[in-house]
């Protein structure tokens, strides 16, 4: 089996519907192994200036990593790029950007 590799400058990127229809015009992401039926998997995951995802909760852990740009937790935690966050089943948060960021993502199980 050959392994998957995504050249993110020469990727299509398509409009985020995980969490509605509200998060189709400023959010967009490049599915890698995400799986919709199970909620796990990994993703680049693209935020553009002014962008706001819904505030939700995991089943499981989300973790991502900030690539470029910037991120601002309901926290008011400001994550930057090279920086990681993981957060446990059960979380409760949202993110926003002001500058626009890419993140990869991974959503997991365990």
């Amino acid at each position: 089996m050959q392994p998957i590799v995504i050249k993110t400058n020469e990727a299509d990127f398509i409009p985020y519907d995980l969490e509605g229809p509200d998060q189709l015009r400023l959010i967009q992401w490049l599915p890698v192994t995400y799986d919709r039926k199970t909620a796990t998997g990994s993703y680049y995951f693209k935020m553009l200036p002014g962008a706001v995802t819904t505030p939700h909760t995991h089943p499981g852990y989300e973790e991502f990593f900030v690539i470029d740009g910037e991120a601002i937790e309901s926290d008011g935690r400001i994550l930057k790029a090279g920086d990681f966050v993981s957060f446990a089943p059960g979380s409760y948060h949202n993110t926003r950007t002001e500058t626009g960021c890419l993140m990869l993502v991974v959503e997991w199980k365990s």
